[in-house]
């Protein structure tokens, strides 16, 4: 699996709790992800995130899943 501070600065499609964001990544946290949507930042809890596709990855499947939980 990639680094996910590799997504800083891309064009993301987030799906988390039902809910479709799209943006770009502002910051990858330990408890949340920053996206920068057209309607303002966004502060994505992990644990809600389903699943996160770069811009331009449009086969199913092809998303990255969240990093597990510190434990």
């Amino acid at each position: 699996m990639k680094d996910w501070r590799n997504l800083r600065g891309k064009s993301v499609t987030v799906y988390a709790s039902g809910i479709t964001y799209r943006g770009v990544v502002a910051e990858v946290g330990l408890h949340a992800l920053l996206l920068k949507a057209s309607t303002g930042f966004r502060e994505i809890p992990w644990e809600r995130v389903q699943r996160i596709e770069e811009a331009g990855a449009s086969l199913p499947g092809l998303g990255r899943r969240p990093p597990p939980k510190p434990g």
